[in-house]
């Protein structure tokens, strides 16, 4: 599958960098059931791929890949109605700044992401957008953030005939 090393460097990058708090392994794909204990955590999926004309003899790789940060969403029941946990989680996690440098945690994302603009022959995109929600999966609410990325490589080709 044309995705699957750009997936395995997305996660292993971010494994080894990301908050502590966060449950490994991360997930390889969106396995919709998670069980409770693997809470919170991380999956990367693929949203859609394309592939123009590269240099002579190339194509470019362009895929556009989803990071779901999953935290679960009961731990803010019981609390009072101003202390959303979940949510101060998902920001600590995904996009938290250090107030006396102004920048990303280094132990964030988008920290990550941001410090690793070029991984091997994967360059991510410049351009990052993000979400949040909540998810019922199964029996468990998840609140989430969607991270969309895009990430590029050069690829060889066969000889064209």
């Amino acid at each position: 599958m044309a995705f699957e090393s750009t997936i395995k460097e997305i996660i292993s990058l971010l494994e080894e960098n990301v908050h502590e708090d966060l449950k490994r392994p991360f997930y390889y794909g969106d396995p919709l059931l998670i069980p409770e204990s693997m809470l919170p955590t991380i999956a990367v999926d693929i949203m859609s791929g394309e592939s123009p004309l590269g240099p002579t003899g190339h194509d470019e790789q362009l895929e556009t890949l989803q990071i779901k940060v999953l935290v679960d969403k009961r731990q803010d029941m019981g609390q009072k109605s101003n202390e959303v946990v979940a949510t101060q989680q998902l920001i600590k996690f995904v996009e938290e700044v250090d107030s006396s440098t102004g920048r990303y945690k280094t132990n964030t994302i988008l920290g990550v992401l941001r410090k690793n603009i070029s991984l091997g022959k994967t360059s991510i995109g410049n351009d990052m957008s993000w979400e949040y929600g909540v998810v019922e999966r199964d029996n468990i609410l998840t609140a989430e953030c969607w991270i969309t990325i895009n990430v590029g490589k050069i690829i060889e080709v066969q000889s064209r005939t």
